[in-house]
Parts: structure tokens; sequence; C-alpha cells
């Protein structure tokens, strides 16, 4: 994968190992890392980064994001975010007090497509 950077640095990006092969690396800013079975690797996605497969087999990679460890409060967070992402903040934070769970939102993937930068 080329070169990127995500769009923000209010999240940190989580990377836990499944099934990577010899020879798969990552590397964020001028760090270098190989994953190993089950390894977790958190790192500010804003800094460039990318993925390297040698192998012919194929890299398996659970990734999420957390927090950055700054944005500590709703406060926080909140002012961090633009208006669509503080809407859908909002309404997940008010569905979990609620009980009620994650909200179903159908627009996530198309919304995750249009801000990530590759």
């Amino acid at each position: 994968m080329k070169p990127h950077c995500g769009p923000t640095n209010i999240r940190l990006r989580v990377h836990i190992s499944i099934a990577v092969p010899h020879g798969a690396t990552i590397c964020v800013g001028n760090e270098t890392r190989r994953w190993s079975d089950s390894d977790v690797l958190v790192f500010d996605d804003s800094f460039e980064h990318e993925v390297r497969n040698d192998s012919p087999d194929p890299r398996l990679v659970f990734i999420f994001d957390i927090w950055h460890q700054s944005l500590r409060t709703d406060e926080q967070r909140l002012a961090a975010l633009d208006a669509v992402a503080k809407a859908r903040y909002q309404r997940t934070v008010a569905s979990l007090r609620a009980g009620m769970g994650l909200p179903m939102e159908d627009d996530l993937v198309a919304d995750r497509r249009r801000r990530t930068i590759y």
C-alpha cells in the first residue's frame, strides 16, 4: 500500500495481528515494525504510514480506532469533531447510556471511504 495519512490526529489506530506472514511490515514515520502472532500495534495514523507485504500470503489484521489519550472527556471529544461526527457521537453516547446498544448507521462505510485519504 502506498504511503498515506489518516484524516485526523484525534484517534489512535490499533492493529491486532491475526495471520501475518513473515515479511509483512508497517512503517510509521521513520520507524518500521514487523507483526508477530497476536501482536498489538497502536499508532497515530495522522503520521505518514505504509504497509508492505513481500510474501505471497495474505496479511490479516483486525483494525479499530480509539480516542487519542489527550481526549478524555465528552467535551474534549466533541470539540475535536466536525458537525457530522459530533452528531454521530452524541447519538451513540445517548443510545449507550439509555441501554440500547450501538445505533445502526447505514452510512458508516460510505462515510469512512469519503474521509480516508489514501
